[in-house]
């Protein structure tokens, strides 16, 4: 891990603000505010050794996380059954700033490597992305096209440097958080449909 460390020390600013790290539930339950109450989901532990590769890679995802999530979202978006989803403005950058979408993913991707050893600090901003999944019509078939780009994009920006056991735990990491997000979003598509006067 220090020889990790060492090869990915690009001098990173602290940039982004860190979740708090508090007394909550374990990295296997993540609890969220749904519409029935509080409510756990349950989904496989990630194994200790994934975890720590992963956290390591935070200050290298703060640093080239944009460059990551753009090379990304101009591969992905080729597809047009997923461009539908997106709105295309957000992929432009105007005026020097750089393009809303990239930019949100890769704040939400460090913030999952930064607090990988405590996702309960993330589960309110889980269920938001969530609902908002939801109300787009993203579905469980989606999610295996946003992992595969992903990784693509983390090798192909990176270069040697995502070794394959970055690539592997990240893989794992994805797979994790996309189970997450699938289980959660198929939660809320069912109260929807069941709900009188439901729109699903």
């Amino acid at each position: 891990m220090a020889l990790f460390l060492k090869r990915f020390n690009f001098g990173v600013r602290a940039t982004f603000i860190s979740a708090s790290r508090s007394s909550l539930p374990p990295l296997s339950s993540i609890t969220y505010r749904s519409f029935h109450g509080t409510k756990k989901v349950e989904s496989p532990q990630l194994s200790q050794e994934t975890i720590d590769i992963v956290k390591a890679t935070a200050p290298v995802i703060a640093e080239h996380g944009y460059s990551i999530t753009r090379n990304m979202y101009g591969r992905m978006l080729k597809d047009p059954e997923v461009a539908a989803l997106f709105n295309p403005s957000h992929q432009v950058e105007m005026k020097g700033e750089k393009a809303h979408q990239p930019w949100t993913l890769a704040c939400s991707v460090h913030a999952y490597a930064a607090n990988i050893d405590n996702l309960a600090a993330l589960s309110e901003a889980v269920e938001r992305i969530a609902q908002k999944h939801v109300s787009l019509y993203v579905l469980p078939r989606h999610y295996p096209i946003v992992a595969e780009n992903l990784l693509w994009s983390i090798k192909h920006t990176l270069g040697d440097a995502a070794t394959p056991e970055i690539c592997k735990a990240w893989g794992e990491a994805v797979a994790f958080l996309a189970d997450i997000f699938i289980k959660r979003e198929t939660e809320i598509r069912e109260h929807k449909r069941d709900t009188v006067g439901g729109w699903l």
